[in-house]
């Protein structure tokens, strides 16, 4: 409710585990009201049919565009402030035998000092067979871990053999990609189903 709440009026939500988190989150997300850094921000992933074989964006169900709506300036979109992001996790399958990039993104925003449309895109290099998943940086096995544990808790197909204990041992020894928010979270859901 509070998601569709904030989409519909440009606000702002924060959901927060205690009060050691009131005055961090309050804080940032005041901030970033007050003064966004960006407009109606939309991104826009083309991906290379000559390298990427099938992909899959985890998440934003409920926020995705057509490939129309990217250029539309009368569509809605979100606001970004100056010390904010986002990140948007594709699960792809790879052909390393193919050609070409990875594919192309493109940002997409309206300038808060000009009142200007922007649009900015870069190439995503191919670069070799990736590390397996317990070598992968600790932002990535975060943000992989945080969006099966989404799937997991809305019994998508795609985490079938997902299990709050197999997301923990996922997180482990990499310290610093350890939220006690998200730790607490899988515990207790591990707890709950005994997996």
């Amino acid at each position: 409710m509070l998601e569709a709440l904030t989409r519909h009026s440009d606000g702002r939500y924060a959901f927060l585990n205690g009060p050691q988190d009131v005055n961090d989150a309050f804080a940032a997300k005041l901030a970033g009201a007050l003064a966004p850094a960006a407009l109606e921000v939309k991104l826009q992933i083309e991906f290379n049919p000559a390298r990427v074989t099938t992909y899959r964006l985890m998440g934003y169900n409920n926020l995705r565009l057509t490939q129309e709506q990217f250029r539309d300036n009368s569509v809605a979109a979100g606001e970004l402030a100056a010390a904010e992001q986002g990140t948007a996790l594709y699960s792809l399958v790879l052909n390393p035998n193919g050609t070409g990039p990875v594919g192309t993104a493109r940002a997409r925003f309206r300038d808060p000092a000009t009142g200007q449309v922007r649009e900015w895109s870069w190439n995503i290099p191919y670069q070799g067979t990736p590390p397996t998943f317990d070598q992968a940086t600790p932002a990535l096995r975060l943000a992989a871990a945080a969006a099966y544990f989404a799937e997991y808790l809305q019994q998508s197909p795609y985490a079938a053999e997902v299990s709050p204990r197999l997301l923990l041992n996922a997180l482990h020894g990499a310290p610093e990609a350890r939220p006690a928010s998200l730790v607490e979270a899988l515990t207790a859901a591990a707890g709950l189903t005994g997996n």
